[in-house]
């Protein structure tokens, strides 16, 4: 079986495992697609963009689901350093900041939703400088 064959196969049954809530077994195949996809030694994310996108976000929100912040955290940086349009990102961006909330640095996920505002552009500029405010 090729390369991308086994990362296809892992990543399908990861992403049926989310599908039904099994996160932890989700974690283990998506790692596996992770694993696999990163033995191309030419930059996947120019030769093979769209199955990087997906393993690599759906990897990042599996593990930021199961409370491994800095695993989930360093993939999503990587898809928001590679992603080809905000488009891409948004899906990020929403399990980043909720990770944050869950770990209440909330000023961080605030942070980053008005940089994900500012990347999309078409947010008329009024909406900016949004403050939120916490309530007890």
């Amino acid at each position: 079986i090729d390369t991308m064959t086994l990362i296809k196969l892992n990543f399908t049954c990861g992403e049926k495992a989310v599908a039904v809530a099994a996160y932890a077994p989700a974690c283990v195949y998506l790692r596996l697609a992770l694993k696999f996809l990163r033995r191309f030694k030419d930059n996947v994310w120019t030769k093979h963009y769209d199955i990087a996108l997906r393993v690599y976000q759906t990897t990042s929100d599996v593990d930021l689901c199961l409370g491994h912040f800095d695993d989930g955290n360093e993939l999503a940086q990587e898809v928001l350093a590679n992603a080809r349009n905000a488009e891409d990102k948004v899906t990020t961006w929403m399990s980043l900041s909720g990770a944050l909330g869950r770990l209440r640095r909330h000023a961080e996920a605030k942070d980053l939703c008005k940089r994900a505002l500012t990347e999309i552009s078409d947010t008329p500029k009024r909406f900016h400088n949004l403050h939120f405010v916490k309530y007890d």
